[in-house]
């Protein structure tokens, strides 16, 4: 396993100039696709688990990566970043995952899916501890 001297996303991305935390979501958007082209899920997708070096975002920490084509894990991949750069990085969130969202579907095999299960996992989540009247 290689080592990559770098910067933990999670501790820089808020830093960045805007023109370079967008090239860095861009990457991320493209390198999720790259990997859920391959049928690839990290399973634990968050800024914590990127390094960022020269001008590359590297994921780490596969732990919980598994092998599968479902869209519902790919969406469910996306919506785990989605809530992560909004927990953590909520003053550029908006900026971040729409940048991340618009490179991802650029380079993403079956896209219209996976985006229809993204809207479902969200709605699940968003309602599921709400009592009924």
């Amino acid at each position: 396993m290689e080592f990559i001297d770098g910067l933990k996303l999670s501790d820089c991305l808020d830093v960045l100039k805007d023109s370079e935390r967008k090239h860095v979501c861009i990457e991320i958007g493209k390198n999720l696709a790259l990997l859920h082209n391959s049928s690839i899920i990290h399973g634990d997708l968050t800024t914590s688990n990127m390094i960022l070096k020269d001008d590359k975002v590297y994921f780490i920490d596969f732990g919980l990566g598994f092998i599968n084509d479902k869209a519902e894990h790919k969406a469910v991949d996306l919506h785990l970043l989605k809530q992560a750069l909004e927990s953590k990085h909520y003053r550029h969130f908006e900026s971040c995952f729409k940048d991340v969202i618009d490179s991802y579907c650029k380079n993403i095999n079956d896209k219209t899916s996976i985006l229809e299960r993204l809207d479902k996992v969200e709605k699940r989540g968003r309602y599921k501890n709400k009592k009924s009247k």
